[in-house]
């Protein structure tokens, strides 16, 4: 029998996670799909829901669908929820079959450097398929790399259907129908238990400002003296400005004291924790490692701390390259991570008298501090950054 293993958040799962595994079933001749909620969640999650809520929901999206079961393995281990682990439980159970990892496009171009890659290749084929940003020959160049260790690939040549739970919470939160994109009995669990609302939110933030004295302790064990003062600076000076322009101030204490939790980890210890956690990474991300901590940081609260707030997670994700679109506390954090107290570049005052000018206005003086500073010491420019110096100026333009 060849099985698939499609794992996850499943914060909530939704029809797009149906339609990956179905495609994978049908490109590999799957006789079976079991899905595995993580017992500690990847990157993209959002407001924080029960381990039992995530399960439910499982069971009840594939309740009616015979090639489908569900998995409590990960939820009963507990912990960082590692894919070889995981493997090899399921290869000890199910001896005489194939197993086959089901992931998405971003997540297979990373496999290489995941846990203990080689025995993951070992204990599994691996199916993938293209999505928009990921085609197919980039895929089919990677499959090669990992057939070269001995691995067994399958790409499915149809593209899943795009649809992300961020999406789902986002459309919850307002009290959108998601039926549509979840299935009946899904939606009706979500709606019931009142899942991802704004009451349920404001209790985790409530929960997470709680711990402020916990998270300070954490830091102080975590961080050269010189860094822990840092955050215990940005952590004021985000809160000053949340009251400045209107923005949730417990919000802005926890991100802020928090932004630079992974700043002093060993590099290669970073990349580790960011790569077992699920996150993406692109080409120029994987070759800037000053830029590893944000993203290592997002993940830790999230998996370590267990802060599920997206606004919190993305602000102290993108305090660093910052990029459009971005929330009033990521803009605040950005910003008050160039105008601690401590700070003393050439420049500092400058920028801490554009933040009381405006919010805007900093925003553009500090990304154009960044860009051509990058530019002086010929460093490439993330997209992210170049997208938000875009914004800022359009928003100028078109005043």
């Amino acid at each position: 029998m060849k099985i698939g293993v499609f794992g996850g958040s499943f914060n909530p799962i939704h029809k797009g996670h149906i339609n990956l595994c179905e495609i994978a079933a049908k490109a590999a001749g799957l006789d079976r799909i079991i899905l595995i909620p993580a017992a500690v969640s990847p990157f993209k999650t959002g407001y924080s829901v029960s381990d039992s809520d995530r399960l439910q929901m499982c069971r009840l999206a594939v309740e009616d669908l015979p090639l489908f079961s569900v998995s409590d393995i990960e939820l009963a281990r507990g912990g960082v929820s590692y894919t070889v682990d995981t493997l090899a439980l399921l290869k000890k159970e199910y001896p005489h079959d194939e197993l086959y990892l089901i992931v998405g496009a971003d997540s297979f171009l990373t496999l290489d450097k995941w846990k203990d890659s080689g025995e993951i290749l070992r204990l599994a084929a691996v199916c993938t398929m293209p999505r928009e940003d990921v085609g197919i020959d980039e895929l089919e160049g990677y499959k090669k790399k990992l057939e070269a260790l001995g691995g067994r690939v399958v790409i499915a040549r149809a593209k899943p259907y795009d649809l992300s739970s961020t999406e789902v919470r986002g459309l919850a939160a307002h009290g959108i129908d998601v039926t549509p994109l979840t299935g009946e009995r899904v939606a009706a669990y979500i709606k019931n238990n009142r899942l991802y609302t704004e009451n349920n939110a404001m209790e985790r933030i409530d929960e997470y400002y709680a711990k402020m004295d916990e998270y300070t302790e954490i830091l102080r064990k975590r961080l050269t003296k010189k860094r822990f003062e840092h955050s215990v600076n940005v952590c004021a000076e985000a809160v000053r400005l949340a009251k400045k322009y209107g923005c949730d101030e417990k919000r802005a204490a926890v991100a802020g004291l928090l932004h630079d939790v992974m700043k002093d980890t060993d590099k290669e210890e970073q990349l580790t924790y960011m790569l077992t956690h699920g996150m993406g990474i692109s080409e120029l991300e994987l070759c800037t490692p000053k830029l590893w901590h944000a993203m290592a940081g997002a993940c830790y609260i999230q998996n370590t701390l267990d802060i599920y707030d997206d606004d919190i997670v993305n602000a102290v994700r993108y305090h660093t390259t910052a990029r459009g679109g971005m929330s009033l506390l990521e803009k605040i954090v950005y910003l008050a991570d160039y105008t601690s107290d401590e700070r003393d570049y050439d420049g500092a005052d400058e920028m801490r008298a554009a933040v009381d000018i405006g919010l805007e206005y900093a925003m553009e003086a500090a990304l154009k501090f960044s860009i051509e500073d990058l530019v002086a010491r010929q460093r490439a420019i993330h997209i992210d950054t170049v997208n938000a110096y875009n914004e800022v100026v359009m928003i100028k333009l078109k005043k």
